[in-house]
């Protein structure tokens, strides 16, 4: 069973270290983040040590959230999902 995960886990790394579409995605996602926060909150306001933490949390939830869906996207352009689910 852990062999198998590690077997796709593999697969979907060489796919992604080929292409870079994903990691890319995510880079200037995070990037376009980080500018929009930067220029949203007033300093004022709220301190950077107690804003950043949380800014930098939701950046990379959504960064990897971005990545998976381009993972998924090319396992089911193939129907790979289909045979994950199909095999023991």
């Amino acid at each position: 069973m852990i062999a198998a995960g590690l077997l796709i886990a593999r697969k979907d790394l060489a796919i992604e270290f080929r292409t870079r579409s994903a990691f890319l995605s995510a880079m200037v996602f995070a990037v376009t983040a980080i500018v929009i926060f930067y220029f949203a909150w007033d300093v004022t306001a709220v301190a950077a040590t107690d804003l950043a933490p949380g800014v930098l949390w939701v950046i990379f939830t959504f960064s990897g959230l971005l990545g998976l869906h381009r993972s998924f996207a090319v396992e089911e352009a193939d129907r790979a999902l289909d045979a994950l689910l199909a095999s023991p």
